[in-house]
């Protein structure tokens, strides 16, 4: 038997927070108790020092992205259920947007037998809501529940058409499955690439206003309480989607939500290397590009240094001529030839 000792135990199921020991026989636990070893437990099985550390269930990721089939290159489900594994993760939910999509029940099998092979965690398909992720015609949801679909979803792709939206909510509610969003309005997000704002301004790149997303997010709130079905909103990055979750669940409306580990709207969040860079800047990164790379200038600082101007008089002039276009030509995958490329998502 293995004895985990002094590790702080947190089970939601039995409501237990604290240091306890576990005692795992033939990998399955047999008890969980307050009392560590005794000497003759010592002498007979391992004892593993878990003190501080945590001692959990299995990890739930309900927003993952296998790839496969179709884009193995990125990822395949055995890397990433190993990797999920090696993280604590044990049950994953793998979205749709795969090729093909899947919004049949062959591809939702495909992607549990190709699960089952690898035999590192389990994985849940999300099937599509809509044929193709499209927005158009929906997809055969009894049939995706059948081959062992948990939810629907056009992840990444917002349905657009409100009308095709109630009757997915309305069929969802029906099946029991839950109907996970990804909110924005395509009107509003146009070219955008990031949150729209100075930042925004001072890169000269495109924004996307936060109200491409809390618009959508208020039109499905309105459609989830009218239709009743269970609404999961994913991606949420706006102050004004929290308050209209949070004003939804106070009225009854069944609805979850989750946010992006980073924010994928703003470059300087998602990548350090587009920081200014500046003597008198609080979040200067270590410069790690080769002498002869230009490298992003702070505006307010040292646009006043080459213009010699005082650093407290923000010349627009001098940001825009000088620092934009040093900013836009050192991306950080262009930046060294080792550097593997933009991130993908």
């Amino acid at each position: 038997m293995i004895f985990l000792e002094g590790g702080r135990v947190v089970d939601p199921a039995t409501r237990v927070d604290g240091i306890r020991t576990v005692i795992l026989d033939g990998g399955r636990i047999k008890e969980v108790r307050e009392q560590a070893a005794s000497p003759g437990e010592r002498a007979s099985n391992e004892v593993v020092d878990c003190r501080g550390l945590l001692v959990l269930p299995g990890l739930v990721d309900l927003h993952v992205h296998l790839r496969e089939p179709g884009e193995e290159g990125k990822e395949t489900i055995a890397t990433g259920t190993r990797a999920a594994a090696a993280g604590g993760v044990t049950t994953v939910v793998a979205m749709p947007n795969t090729k093909p999509v899947c919004d049949s029940a062959s591809v939702a099998r495909f992607v549990q037998a190709r699960a089952r092979e690898a035999g590192f965690a389990r994985v849940l398909p999300a099937g599509a809501i809509t044929r193709g992720s499209l927005g158009e015609s929906l997809s055969d949801m009894a049939e995706l529940k059948d081959a062992g679909c948990i939810c629907v979803t056009d992840d990444g792709r917002p349905v657009m058409s409100a009308g095709v939206m109630r009757r997915a909510l309305e069929y969802a509610r029906d099946l029991g499955l839950p109907v996970m969003v990804h909110a924005e309005d395509l009107t509003l997000t146009g070219p955008g690439c990031m949150n729209e704002g100075s930042v925004a301004t001072r890169l000269g790149l495109p924004g996307i206003p936060a109200a491409a997303e809390v618009a959508m997010v208020q039109r499905d709130l309105l459609l989830a309480e009218m239709t009743g079905a269970h609404l999961h909103v994913a991606h949420v990055s706006a102050a004004g989607t929290v308050r209209a979750i949070r004003e939804a669940r106070a009225r009854g409306v069944r609805v979850t939500a989750e946010r992006p580990r980073t924010s994928s709207r703003s470059p300087t969040r998602r990548w350090p290397e587009l920081w200014p860079r500046c003597p008198r800047s609080a979040r200067r990164t270590r410069r790690r590009s080769s002498p002869t790379t230009r490298t992003p200038r702070c505006p307010r600082h040292c646009a006043a240094r080459a213009t010699g101007r005082p650093s407290s008089a923000r010349s627009r002039t001098a940001s825009s001529t000088q620092s934009r276009p040093t900013m836009l030509r050192t991306a950080p995958w262009k930046k060294t030839s080792s550097s593997s490329g933009p991130p993908t998502g």
